[in-house]
């Protein structure tokens, strides 16, 4: 039995096998990467032998480790392509509102896997990346995750249902807030969580609830996390096996890219007058 007392921290090792425990937003947490963005959640940085003690470094396995290291620098500074504007993926701003990146994202799922609808959970999206050459390292940074593309089919109750989960922490910055294409939403914050999305459009018709359709995003959301629940329940499912970030270098390697913000998603409170979503 194991002496420890009380529950073990995330990232603590026990007799050689590390004990995980995912902060509570999911695969979408994690220390700032050696890149300058964040990195996926590793439990077992800074693991101790069962002693308590750190073990010391083999000095073969070093020179291996810094030989990779070294590498892996020089490939993060390879250009992969050019951007013709900022692409905004801020933390404060990827999270409460729309951006020019989400939008750039969502619509290139759209565009690879020829669908109508994509969403993308902004905690995906962990950096910008600044106009002009876009380097390897930069991409990594901004999406670091190996989360894979997935197709899902859905009802319009579910997909109503994601919107509104979308909504739930807002104004607060929440990793669950969607990036989207090939929908026009209104969410009004003065009305509570649940009840905020006033207004949905597929394509420039509204939304039917007892509707079908194709959606594109991530195995992280398609699998519940961030409180997707509803997408357990898709009727077909397809798993591409790609990163968001291969879409991405893709896109860049075939020639350069901009991106605007052009109001899909809008939000209103109490003083706000609803304007009616354009057709």
């Amino acid at each position: 039995m194991d002496s420890q007392t009380g529950p073990p921290s995330a990232g603590t090792c026990r007799s050689r096998a590390c004990v995980r425990k995912d902060p509570p937003s999911g695969p979408n947490t994690g220390p700032a990467g050696p890149l300058g963005g964040s990195r996926p959640y590793s439990p077992c940085q800074g693991s101790q032998s069962p002693g308590g003690q750190v073990p010391p470094s083999h000095p073969q396995v070093a020179a291996l480790l810094e030989r990779y290291r070294r590498q892996f620098a020089r490939q993060a500074l390879q250009p992969v392509g050019q951007a013709l504007v900022t692409l905004v993926g801020e933390r404060a701003a990827v999270r409460t509102r729309e951006t020019n990146f989400g939008n750039l994202l969502a619509d290139l799922l759209c565009r690879e896997f020829a669908q109508d609808i994509a969403l993308i959970n902004s905690g995906q999206i962990r950096a910008t990346i600044p106009a002009g050459t876009v380097t390897l390292g930069q991409v990594l940074s901004a999406l670091p995750f190996d989360s894979s593309v997935v197709t899902l089919r859905i009802t319009g109750r579910q997909l109503l249902a994601a919107l509104e989960n979308s909504a739930r922490f807002l104004p607060e910055a929440s990793g669950r807030f969607l990036q989207l294409s090939g929908l026009q939403v209104i969410y009004d914050l003065s009305m509570p969580p649940g009840s905020r999305v006033q207004a949905v459009a597929v394509k420039g018709k509204p939304l039917d609830p007892s509707g079908r359709y194709f959606i594109v995003t991530d195995a992280f959301l398609a699998d519940g996390g961030d409180g997707y629940t509803m997408f357990r329940q898709a009727s077909q499912r397809i798993d591409h096996q790609v990163p968001i970030r291969d879409v991405l270098l893709k896109a860049f390697r075939r020639g350069p890219l901009t991106a605007i913000r052009d109001h899909r998603i809008q939000i209103v409170s109490a003083s706000a007058a609803l304007s009616p979503l354009a057709p």
